[in-house]
């Protein structure tokens, strides 16, 4: 029964990683391609060529930390770990390694977390009150929070 619940606790994980993956690679491009077009949307002054320098900024060193955050050769190497016990019937290395790499990807998941709450209030920082006033009024909460990015 552990090892169920080990297994389906590591897929699980593993799952969710592939698609934050997927999300990751779809905002690589602009995470911020919506932002100016839901401005002129809701009557808010357009981003000014200050604001748009720092947005580049604040999406430089949201990049840089994301690159940071990725699971390193010590996860691989647990998962190897991992299907070698499996294999061998070991539940114990098994076992072991399921709760190595849970915790990494924990850590790596925080890690990608902090730097959307990071980025997302950099974004707020750089737009004037007045254009996030706007843009919520007009979105909602929901629909600014999206706005802002990853």
């Amino acid at each position: 029964m552990t090892n169920r619940h080990a297994s389906t606790t590591v897929m699980v994980v593993v799952l969710f990683l592939i698609t934050l993956g997927a999300q990751d690679r779809q905002f690589r491009r602009d995470p911020l391609r919506h932002l100016a077009p839901a401005l002129k949307h809701a009557g808010a002054a357009e981003l000014t060529l200050k604001q748009q320098a720092q947005l580049l900024s604040v999406l430089k060193e949201f990049r840089e930390a994301q690159g940071n955050s990725r699971p390193g050769s010590e996860v691989h190497e647990a998962r190897q770990v991992y299907q070698d016990g499996i294999l061998n019937l070991d539940i114990g290395s098994a076992e072991t390694q399921a709760g190595v790499i849970a915790n990494k990807m924990a850590t790596g998941m925080r890690s990608r977390l902090e730097a959307e709450a990071k980025f997302k209030i950099g974004v707020l920082k750089i737009l004037s009150e007045d254009q996030t006033e706007l843009l919520s009024q007009r979105n909602g909460t929901t629909g600014l929070f999206q706005l802002l990015g990853p």
